[in-house]
């Protein structure tokens, strides 16, 4: 069981085309974007709701304005008409025709900025939005101008999808004496990008990380520990000198073996039962020492069961802070591979301390019930099933731990939001554990999300911590990066330098890993082809980055001014790739707020890719740097800009991150 703003635009090296050093003026005349406080579906169901106001005295908002999945029906479309026709008793194809006149003339009728959309009708009344060119061209250029987010810097925060919220993300979760196993890597990605999109749509988020440094692993590690230093004849001295990943790698042998160990020998199951008490002793003294900590739970009532209690106790609590803190530097390296950063680490040993007392306080109002020497949640009262939060042996298990946490993240930050990302296999499990924190605190109740992934396997099969057959996540990345750079050297053998290859390669691997978890549904299980996710062609994070790379190989070749076409005169010069690539670009934003509101990356990638595709078909058909006139030239090299700034952002916001060559 599972314990429990970074974007530069680029042009020449550096920067993509920035229109604050190409002013826009003159062909696309006063009009901006600055009126457009909401996003385009939001500002059609307005105008919707109105006209059907003024055609029919009637307040109605019991439709939807979405982006059609073929692009000739539009660029949006509304199912307003068939929703409607049950309560007027008419045919929805007389009404799509009287609301689409209707809102073709407040098109007309409007501020220049919202001149935007004409209205027609399709199929048996729905009603299909295509935007102007003059609104094309706006969005193209605001694109590059505020990074993608178009509107961002114009409207108040106030009108942002998150804004004002504060939003705490709790993922990745790993456990000190134990690899940073690949499993990690799975709630690492989606919580990554859930924090980045929560961001980019104007929440204020701290990332969180809890790890399980109190419980029978790190008994079993710690009785591993002292057998292998007996054996080896090493001390915790020689093994400081270490590198950080021998050390963990030391304390993985190590619980292989106290997991073995309290498996098949009863007398080493029962020591390692007695370290557990002193685990948790060892962990309660170190908060007194550190926090000044009034400790909850009396660990020490359980010395008498040992022979020397005194001395075994210092030699288990040496061992436990050598271990933590070992494990703990090690987690800082593969967190900065990953490119993660958090802004709080809690620990099972704090929680564990929190949770305990909660669940004494509400076992004498009857939230929790006395059962066998335990405290039990009675979980088949509410459609569930029972949970012990206090064992026999009066330690706090994992539910109590989870309830404690709920109230230290509230006081650490004053969330309206808390989102905790783990595997699928422990739903069971959280469904007991936010009931009772319901009957408890129901405000926390109310706030807090649980979101589950699938299991993460590799093509060879199952990993096990007891049998020592786990594969390391920086391990994985480290392989992939040989892949990529082997790769790299390869195709480029006099262009980059040693350093610039290895970094390539290594942000090579992290994309290919990262898109490969997320291009999926959240909550899939993953079966992970090392081979095929670093791809160049077909839908994997490389693609993408190939893509980023071409558009950056055109755009530093040249100049170009911003103001120097207009759609209005292009219009009929323009190629289908190009039409549909630009009215691709404009769903951008959507598809960001529906990726953070359903709380699936996947559909971001899946956008991103047929954006790349779209580009790439483009870039195949339509002479750039070659094109007919300068003023088509410049469009296409604007376009071009506007795929690369929105694919760096996109990728970004997955936790990936771009590359000039490869």
């Amino acid at each position: 069981m599972s314990n429990r703003g970074r974007i530069s635009q680029s042009a020449k090296k550096t920067q993509f085309r920035d229109s604050k050093t190409h002013p826009q003026k003159g062909k696309t005349g006063d009009s901006t974007v600055s009126g457009l406080k909401k996003d385009v579906p939001s500002i059609i169901k307005e105008s919707l709701i109105s006209a059907v106001k003024d055609l029919y005295d009637l307040e109605f908002s019991g439709f939807e304005v979405t982006v059609p999945d073929d692009s000739q029906w539009g660029d949006y479309t509304s199912n307003l008409c068939l929703q409607l026709s049950g309560q007027l008793k008419q045919n929805p194809h007389e009404i799509a025709k009287k609301v689409a006149y209707r809102m073709n003339e407040l098109a007309d009728k409007s501020p220049e900025a919202l001149k935007t959309w004409s209205v027609s009708v399709a199929g048996p009344g729905f009603l299909n939005f295509k935007m102007s060119n003059n609104w094309l061209q706006i969005v193209l250029n605001e694109i590059s101008k505020n990074h993608a987010n178009y509107r961002r810097e114009e409207i108040e925060l106030s009108d942002m999808l998150l804004a004002g919220k504060k939003i705490t993300v709790e993922y990745t979760d790993p456990n000190p004496f134990k690899l940073f196993h690949i499993g990690h890597l799975m709630p690492n990605a989606i919580g990554e990008s859930f924090t980045r999109l929560f961001e980019y749509c104007g929440g204020e988020v701290k990332r969180a990380s809890y790890q399980g440094d109190a419980g029978m692993h790190v008994a079993k590690s710690i009785w591993g520990m002292e057998k292998k230093l007996e054996e080896t004849g090493l001390t915790l001295g020689e093994i400081s000198t270490w590198s950080s990943k021998k050390q963990v790698t030391f304390l993985g042998e190590c619980y292989s073996l106290g997991a073995t160990a309290y498996k098949e020998d009863p007398s080493a199951a029962e020591k390692i039962k007695n370290y557990n008490y002193l685990v948790f002793l060892s962990a309660q003294e170190n908060l007194q020492e550190s926090k000044g900590w009034e400790p909850q739970v009396d660990y020490r009532q359980h010395l008498s069961k040992l022979t020397n209690p005194e001395e075994t106790h210092s030699k288990v609590k040496e061992l436990f802070q050598a271990g933590r803190e070992w494990s703990l530097e090690y987690f800082e390296t593969v967190y900065e591979l990953l490119g993660t950063d958090f802004d709080f680490y809690y620990f099972e040993s704090e929680t564990g301390e929190y949770g305990f007392k909660i669940v004494q306080e509400y076992l004498r109002q009857g939230v929790f019930e006395k059962d066998k020497g335990a405290v039990i949640f009675k979980g088949e009262d509410y459609g569930l099933h029972t949970r012990v939060f206090i064992n026999s042996q009066g330690l706090p298990t994992y539910e109590a731990k989870d309830l404690g946490l709920a109230f230290v993240k509230q006081e650490d930050y004053a969330y309206d939001l808390s989102y905790i990302v783990t595997g699928n296999e422990i739903d069971a499990y959280f469904d007991v554990v936010l009931t009772a924190l319901n009957r408890i605190a129901p405000e926390l109740a109310e706030k807090t999300h649980h979101v589950s992934h699938g299991m993460l396997r590799l093509t060879e099969g199952k990993m096990s911590s007891r049998t020592g057959n786990v594969v390391a996540a920086d391990d994985l990345v480290y392989q992939l990066a040989g892949m990529a750079y082997e790769k790299t050297a390869a195709t480029n053998p006099e262009h980059f330098s040693e350093e610039e290859k290895r970094d390539t390669a290594r942000k090579i691997a992290v994309g290919a890993l990262k898109y490969a978890l997320l291009k999926q549904q959240v909550g899939k299980d993953i079966v992970y082809d090392r081979t095929k996710s670093l791809e160049l062609t077909g839908n994997t994070g490389p693609y993408l980055q190939y893509t980023f790379v071409r558009v950056f190989s055109i755009l530093e070749q040249v100049d170009f001014k911003w103001d120097d076409f207009s759609l209005e005169n292009l219009d009929g010069a323009l190629q289908e790739e190009e039409t549909l690539l630009l009215r691709k670009l404009t769903h951008f934003n959507e598809i960001v707020r529906k990726s953070s509101t359903e709380l699936m990356p996947s559909y971001l990638c899946t956008y991103l890719h047929e954006l790349a595709g779209l580009f790439n078909s483009f870039y195949a058909r339509a002479p750039i740097l070659k094109a007919e006139n300068v003023e088509l030239r410049n469009f296409r090299l604007c376009l071009s800009n506007a795929v690369g700034v929105v694919l760096k952002v996109g990728l970004d916001l997955l936790g990936i991150e771009t590359v000039e060559r490869m």
